[in-house]
Parts: structure tokens; C-alpha cells; sequence
């Protein structure tokens, strides 16, 4: 869904509900086979805003629910991103990103062996 509040503020979400069925008649016993239903999380949500603010500067919020992933011993989480963008002259824009808002570090996936930590980008683009 996209939604155009004015012209310096839109909002987008999405809703993602993951359903698998795996058919395995006549194939030998696969034990990967089986277990691959539990290693995705059934539920996502989305929700980002974006906002055009004075002297160039452009603001860019997610917020997003990762449903738990059962067979990998993930539980479910809320986190977002921020991302500021300004046009400097020309061409040349900086950007500064913060990802993970809400926690310090939180788990993805392989029984949250792989954990995402809070972080900070900044960067210079330019395009000619």
C-alpha cells in the first residue's frame, strides 16, 4: 500500500505472510526437505515514511516485524532504519544511515548465531 499525505510526506507498508508447501511423494527420505519449513519467518510487516523537508533534506523511516523463525530458535522482533539524505550542490549528495534503531544487536537467523548489530553509515554520492 502507498499513501500520499502531501507533497513532503508519503507512507508505504506491506504485509507479507509466507506459506509453503512441499511435496515430497516418491523422493527419498530428505531430512533438509523437512526441516525447510521451519526456517523462514511466516510473518513480515512493513511500514516506511517518507518526508521531504526544508533546505533539501530528505528524511526516510522504516519500521519493520519479523515473525520468529521456529527452527532456527529466532524469535520474532520490531526494529527500524532512519536515513537522512541532503543534497549538497550539483550532483553531490551526502547520506547518513542508522540501521537497528531499537536494539543494540538482535538475532536473524542460524539459532541467532548471525546477529545484526546497530549501525551507522555515512557516504558521499555523486552522479554526473
Amino acid at each position: 500500500a502507498f499513501w500520499t499525505i502531501s507533497d513532503a510526506l508519503q507512507i508505504s507498508g506491506s504485509y507479507t505472510r509466507l506459506q509453503k508447501r512441499l511435496d515430497t511423494t516418491g523422493l527419498p527420505h530428505n531430512e533438509d526437505g523437512e526441516r525447510m519449513d521451519e526456517l523462514y519467518a511466516p510473518n513480515m510487516f512493513f511500514v516506511r515514511a517518507y518526508s521531504d523537508l526544508p533546505y533539501r533534506i530528505e528524511l526516510n523511516g522504516e519500521l519493520r516485524y519479523v515473525g520468529g523463525v521456529p527452527g532456527q530458535e529466532v524469535g520474532p522482533y520490531v526494529d527500524g532504519n532512519i536515513h537522512v539524505s541532503r543534497q549538497l550542490r550539483g550532483g553531490l549528495r551526502l547520506n547518513v544511515t542508522v540501521d537497528n534503531v531499537l536494539h543494540g544487536r538482535h538475532g536473524e537467523w542460524d539459532e541467532a548465531e548471525m546477529t545484526l548489530p546497530r549501525g551507522v553509515r555515512a557516504g558521499l554520492a555523486w552522479r554526473f
